[in-house]
């Protein structure tokens, strides 16, 4: 078995749902059992929420857009179904437009958007495009059925990003998928709470369905269908000569997710990884390129060190030191837990074995507000000067080195230490975890651009 999966830049236009459907009839002349994930058409989901905060603001023009809307799945269904059967889709897509239309003059009313409401208005950008996918396909003689995933994914309440009960969600896949014969379609990063309110399943949400699904399934492999030719082992709109990865190890597509890279997004691939089941991010519009595997291990040792690295172009360094941390047991608790009561996230922890500083780098529009929290949690040790003034530097990146083969290999790091002050690039702040995968960098943020050329001219 296999899952694909569909991502908006794959449901763009005709000629790409062309492609997208062609795919799918490919894959079942290889493979008998074929389940499909779609996400919205591209920029529906995005229109809806535009539509639902006009509805909200007693804006009226809001009908126009959903107008768009409907014109846009309509006008697919007449391109790929012959007209004596278009009747019955369309008034299957019209019975879904007729209930937004209805959930949305309710918003207009009310004046009022809640995470649940909006959660289900998302849902029907993700219903409308699987369905068409799935009446489309048996236009081609594939046996088809679109599948609602908030009959499978069950969650928790948490609208928007919502958690799922996978001990409820294996017993209803395995309850609604039962047909080996029948070509699944089912909507991406839906989900259902289990009073059947509609959740969205927060980041890469069709990716987290199909590793759900690819991973109760027992799927041979999940491919995730993008407009790009896998992941890049730099960013490509920085670095000229960035190419693709023919493969990365899951500890190592889980370090680099972590700073940036946007195909990967940790929770949804972790189903996938608990299985051991391959994942392969292919290009649509390209498909004779190889693309990129996510395995377990690879089969061919990598030549290089380094695999890849990833960035965060902007962050700020937030610093706290003073010789009256040396020694106290806390003080590190303290800054996390006043950090984390006021919602502000860290992306980087930096403590030296003296204990004498802290160093945390954070997104850049919480720095002042963070810096405000400490130095009022801190004030009586400020003032005794036990520690110093919190200081915050702006203007700062993160460039996270990877490789698996680093590990237990002696000498990486000076080298590239070496091969970036050769050239000139001062490295604010170091980190590296005990597995060796990874060596993080903070660097001035203009000097970003040079130190990935330097990292891909000597270590690509």
């Amino acid at each position: 078995m296999k899952i694909l999966k569909f991502g908006q830049s794959t449901l763009v236009d005709n000629k790409s749902f062309e492609k997208v459907l062609l795919t799918i009839e490919n894959h079942k002349k290889e493979s008998k059992q074929v389940i499909v994930v779609v996400s919205a058409l591209n920029q529906v989901q995005k229109s809806l929420l535009a539509v639902s905060q006009k509805a909200k603001e007693g804006d009226n023009s809001y009908k126009n857009i959903l107008q768009d809307i409907e014109i846009q799945h309509f006008d697919i269904v007449k391109q790929f179904i012959d007209v004596k059967h278009q009747a019955k889709v369309l008034a299957g897509l019209k019975v879904m437009l007729n209930d937004l239309e209805d959930i949305l003059h309710g918003i207009y009313l009310l004046w009022d958007l809640s995470p649940r409401t909006s959660d289900h208005v998302s849902s029907y950008a993700l219903k409308m495009c699987a369905y068409v996918v799935s009446e489309c396909l048996k236009q081609r003689e594939i046996q088809s059925q679109f599948i609602d995933a908030q009959k499978l994914i069950a969650t928790n309440q948490n609208y928007g990003n919502a958690t799922p009960d996978m001990v409820l969600t294996m017993q209803n896949i395995k309850s609604n998928l039962i047909s080996d014969d029948i070509t699944y379609v089912v909507t991406g990063g839906l989900g259902a709470t289990t009073k059947g309110e509609s959740t969205t399943l927060g980041n890469a949400a069709s990716t987290y369905t199909a590793c759900i699904l690819g991973s109760v399934m027992n799927a041979k492999q999940v491919i995730l269908y993008t407009d790009k030719d896998g992941i890049t082992n730099t960013d490509a709109s920085l670095v000229s000569n960035a190419y693709s990865l023919d493969a990365l190890t899951y500890a190592e597509a889980m370090e680099l997710s972590h700073f940036n890279t946007k195909m990967i997004y940790p929770p949804s691939l972790q189903p996938a990884f608990i299985k051991n089941i391959p994942i392969l991010i292919k290009n649509l519009y390209n498909p004779d390129f190889k693309g990129t595997s996510i395995v377990s291990k690879q089969e061919v040792e990598p030549q290089n060190f380094i695999k890849a690295n990833s960035t965060i172009a902007e962050i700020s360094l937030l610093s706290i030191q003073g010789i009256g941390m040396i020694g106290v047991a806390g003080t590190a608790s303290r800054v996390f837990k006043v950090l984390a009561e006021n919602q502000i996230s860290i992306i980087l922890i930096i403590q030296a074995s003296s204990e004498h500083s802290i160093t945390l780098a954070i997104a850049p529009e919480n720095a002042i507000k963070a810096q405000q929290v400490l130095a009022v949690e801190f004030a009586e040790d400020i003032a005794l000067h036990k520690i110093d003034k919190i200081n915050v530097r702006d203007n700062m990146s993160i460039v996270a080195i990877i490789g698996e083969k680093m590990q237990q290999t002696p000498g990486i790091a000076g080298k590239i230490f070496s091969a970036l002050g050769e050239n000139g690039i001062n490295i604010s702040a170091i980190a590296q975890g005990s597995s060796e995968f990874n060596i993080t960098l903070v660097i001035e943020k203009r000097l970003l651009v040079k130190t990935l050329e330097i990292l891909q001219k000597y270590f690509a």
